[in-house]
């Protein structure tokens, strides 16, 4: 017998059972189905088993909120739905929906929706031990901590509520890659939502998929992995199209449109942007106008730019443009419009002194803004007539920005290395001499190295022979010092999995 013939006896003998026992299996039977049709992208199916369905029903409103809502009432409808749920004694459901209605907030920076989720997950009682939960007490968290009117935002992160109740989750799933990235834990998000996106790959679920995708793209840009977040959101747009989920489909595009903002392509991510400003609405006004903004700093209009990215500091989640509305205000002359959110990289921008670039580069967790930082920094060593010092942390920021594919700021790069009198990957450090030279001054022998670059001992000792008249050293101590400002990594291409803050330099000079 094949497997869709016991599937069909096994369906025929609980019909059986449910009509002996007086019981219809219409209801329940019929809702679950809808559900399964929706996580597969069956879209037909799923239409015609709503066609069908009591449309009174909590569960079917909320199914058809979960896959199908309409982007200009998305958050609201999914929040109804769950609230619905609560009431008729579903927590299963329940769950589903506000941890839906959860990452749709999330990626969509829609902190007033965000903030109404925990009075609905109070009213489902005792739920404190499953991981649904504990995602949409983490996004509630975030959201009520920025609502509150902090501005408080370590680089790289998001509140300290949202972290604090994202350590409460162990495991894997969807959930916990939300409650991960909720609590700015960009990196082990990354790796449970792309764990969870290959599992529904697997299983066909493409409708779940999409959910998964969007966040997955998220995590990706809040790490500045521009190649991961342009496969993710443009995986998410085209089965968001496919399976008939418009709200989704619309966040991938605002996506997608600063992706091509951050690489360059002004003119495609105009289009896109304008694409999700149709489709979305409200829903995707922030995220569109925050590609703008990019796209306007990219093409080096600053005033523009600064204009665009200044009306998101009143939104729910400042902190997430403010340090490209600073670098617009330092090369349009409106540093002191500029408003003050402590932001270690924001300060830096602003006060202009070593210590304050100092801290931001400890404080920052992802190679994408620790490579703003050090294109900053090298640049006002430049300005401070520290020429010869510039060109370390400026040829550090082109490299990590050609692979992350921040095609624009590397170009931005290369002008300041050029600017300095230095020449991009000559004159100065290769890629790989770059590696050897930051594993020798975190103190590695030339054993240790060349087992980590699969290098011989006197093929390393070779590379520090030519690298030290490179930077006028002679030992490995003041190697160190040189290049105090930037961390050691484990391979010789910049990796947000691998990424670490430095340790703070022994002085005040780099």
């Amino acid at each position: 017998m094949s497997t869709i013939e016991r599937e069909r006896e096994r369906r025929r003998r609980r019909r059986k059972v449910l009509r002996r026992v007086g019981r219809s299996p219409a209801g329940g039977e019929r809702t679950d189905e809808i559900e399964r049709a929706f996580a597969h992208g069956w879209t037909e199916r799923a239409a015609a088993l709503l066609d069908h369905a009591d449309p009174e029903d909590a569960r079917v409103r909320a199914i058809r909120a979960r896959f199908a809502a309409r982007p200009h009432d998305a958050i609201a409808e999914l929040t109804r739905a769950a609230a619905g749920l609560a009431a008729a004694r579903e927590p299963g459901a329940a769950l589903d929906t506000l941890v839906t209605a959860a990452g749709l907030s999330l990626i969509t920076w829609d902190g007033p929706a965000a903030s109404a989720l925990p009075a609905v997950l109070a009213a489902l009682g005792d739920v404190a031990g499953d991981p649904r939960a504990t995602a949409v007490r983490a996004v509630g968290a975030g959201a009520r901590t920025v609502g509150a009117g902090t501005r408080t935002v370590g680089a790289g992160t998001r509140t300290v509520g949202a972290r604090a109740v994202a350590g409460e989750a162990e495991g894997s799933g969807p959930e916990l890659g939300l409650t991960a990235l909720a609590g700015g834990d960009v990196v082990r998000a990354g790796d449970l939502l792309t764990a969870e996106a290959a599992a529904l790959r697997r299983g066909g679920r493409l409708g779940l998929l999409v959910h998964v995708l969007a966040l997955r793209a998220e995590a990706a840009v809040a790490a500045g992995d521009w190649p991961a977040a342009a496969s993710a959101a443009t995986e998410c747009r085209v089965l968001a199209e496919r399976t008939g989920q418009p709200a989704w489909r619309a966040r991938a595009t605002a996506t997608i449109a600063l992706v091509e903002a951050v690489r360059g392509e002004t003119e495609s991510s105009g289009r896109h942007a304008a694409e999700a400003e149709i489709l979305g609405g409200p829903l995707t006004a922030t995220a569109v106008r925050y590609a703008r903004g990019v796209a306007l700093l990219s093409a080096e209009r600053y005033a523009e730019a600064y204009t665009t990215l200044s009306s998101l500091m009143d939104g729910p989640r400042p902190v997430d443009a403010a340090g490209h509305l600073a670098e617009a205000a330092l090369r349009c002359g409106k540093r002191d419009a500029m408003p003050r959110i402590r932001d270690p990289y924001v300060c830096a921008l602003l006060d202009g002194d070593e210590d304050s670039f100092v801290r931001a580069r400890q404080a920052a967790r992802s190679p994408w803004l620790a490579a703003r930082i050090d294109l900053e920094y090298g640049s006002w060593l430049r300005r401070q007539r520290r020429v010869s010092e510039s060109r370390l942390p400026v040829e550090s920021a082109r490299h990590t920005f050609e692979v992350l594919g921040a095609t624009t700021w590397a170009r931005r790069a290369g002008r300041e290395l050029r600017a300095s009198g230095g020449v991009p990957a000559a004159g100065l450090l290769s890629a790989q001499e770059l590696q050897i030279a930051r594993f020798a001054a975190d103190g590695l022998s030339n054993r240790e190295i060349g087992q980590r670059m699969f290098l011989s001992p006197r093929t390393v000792g070779s590379h520090l022979y030519r690298i030290f008249p490179k930077l006028a050293v002679t030992s490995r101590a003041q190697l160190a010092g040189r290049i105090g400002l930037h961390p050691g990594v484990e391979t010789g291409v910049p990796s947000v999995r691998r990424f670490a803050a430095p340790a703070k330099p022994g002085s005040s000079r780099a």
